[in-house]
């Protein structure tokens, strides 16, 4: 039972019980459709309650996720919306695997929108610094103030300038 996953039972019953100090108190019986381990997974905390086949005689099935494709089920929607093309983000530095977690990965992507702008368009005047952060996805960006050409996976904004 790790607390790692999310199941969704799909065939059999199966008691849902928490675990307290005078033994397990059964909570009730989860049937097929119901979810269990969502908050667990979500918030990679500790299992609050146990979960075991009761169907007698025979196997109980369940569909079961790792904490990471749960997350990412959860953000894809939102990201889909966004049009975000998840391999730019996932090859950049800003959500690099080695410094992040899946789970803070996905709250880039979320966090993050494609905005389309026109030829010459200002996107930050200096001062007042912009408090957005711009990330080069397609074209180039010119940063007139330092004669720069920003290129795919520069960043810009927020008082930044720094390379992909």
């Amino acid at each position: 039972d790790s607390f790692e996953q999310a199941g969704i039972p799909i065939s059999g019953s199966f008691d849902f019980g928490e675990d307290e100090e005078g033994g397990r108190v059964k909570v009730r019986v989860l049937a097929e459709g119901d979810m269990f381990g969502q908050l667990a997974a979500l918030y990679h905390v500790p299992r609050t309650a146990t979960v075991q086949c009761l169907s007698s005689g025979r196997a109980c099935k369940l569909l079961v996720s790792d904490e990471t494709s749960f997350k990412r089920m959860l953000v894809m929607p939102a990201c889909a919306n966004r049009k975000i093309d998840f391999a730019f983000l996932d090859a950049h530095a800003l959500a690099d695997a080695k410094r992040m977690s899946p789970y803070e990965r996905l709250c880039v992507m979320e966090a993050t929108s494609v905005m389309q702008v026109a030829a010459g368009t200002k996107l930050a005047d200096t001062p007042p610094a912009s408090e957005d952060l711009f990330i080069v996805y397609k074209g180039n960006v010119s940063v007139d103030s330092k004669q720069i050409m920003l290129g795919k996976g520069d960043i810009f904004g927020g008082g930044l300038l720094l390379p992909p």
